[in-house]
């Protein structure tokens, strides 16, 4: 039930602050931070519509200046089809085999997914911890019914290609002088010669971005033992 409370909990310490605000000074609230420059801007203008450009003295308003505010605004899932028309094309004057246009070569040959349909599935899995049923939960509310055993045979597939990416990413890692290691104990289904009730490890590695001198001669010992 805690995760219903949630909002409530998050306000309970600034409703207390403010309560103490009442008898301490009142702090100077900071600044808010702009958003990112790089993200799209819709530009609404709002004016006053003909009829209301007159005074009551009679004279016709004119704009000296205006004032603009931003807001943050995220739009949901789009979903559409993206539909592949081929051309076939045949000679008339004689019985040559008629010729059908290419398409555009696809991560999953025969499949309805397109790369971004995969790119959103990895990350809602691998970067946002979606599970693959809650995700079949998503598309079904538009409508789209994708049982999760085909979602999971995307995301085995897209792994064999993405394997020759994670070898270089392998090799990149153990460049590093120093490799930060966190394990995780997971459940992991159809091993071979394993029960599937017993718990395996998953390693998490990551390499050291900014390692002072001093401390590499210190750890770097320790890393090759």
């Amino acid at each position: 039930m805690a995760l219903f409370n949630e909002a409530e909990r998050v306000a309970e310490p600034a409703a207390e602050e403010a309560e103490e605000e009442v008898v301490a000074p009142t702090k100077r609230r900071g600044e808010r931070k702009p958003l990112p420059a790089d993200l799209p801007r819709i530009e609404v203008l709002h004016k006053l519509s003909e009829h209301e450009l007159t005074f009551a003295c009679g004279c016709r308003m004119h704009a000296i200046g205006e004032e603009t505010s931003e807001q943050l605004e995220i739009v949901s899932m789009q979903i559409r089809v993206i539909k592949h028309i081929r051309k076939v094309y045949a000679c008339r004057g004689c019985e040559t085999a008629p010729l059908t246009t290419d398409k555009p070569a696809q991560l999953i040959e025969r499949s309805m997914a397109s790369s971004s349909m995969l790119a959103t599935l990895l990350i809602t899995k691998y970067v946002d911890g979606l599970p693959l049923h809650r995700f079949e939960t998503v598309l079904s509310r538009h409508g789209i019914g994708i049982p999760r055993q085909t979602l999971a045979r995307w995301v085995i597939q897209c792994d064999e290609h993405l394997q020759p990416l994670l070898n270089l990413m392998r090799e990149r890692l153990l460049e590093s002088p120093v490799i930060h290691c966190d394990e995780s104990r997971a459940q992991a289904l159809k091993e071979p010669d394993r029960d599937p009730t017993s718990k395996s490890r998953m390693w998490v590695q990551a390499r050291a971005r900014r390692i002072e001198k001093s401390c590499c001669s210190t750890i770097r010992p320790a890393v090759r033992r």
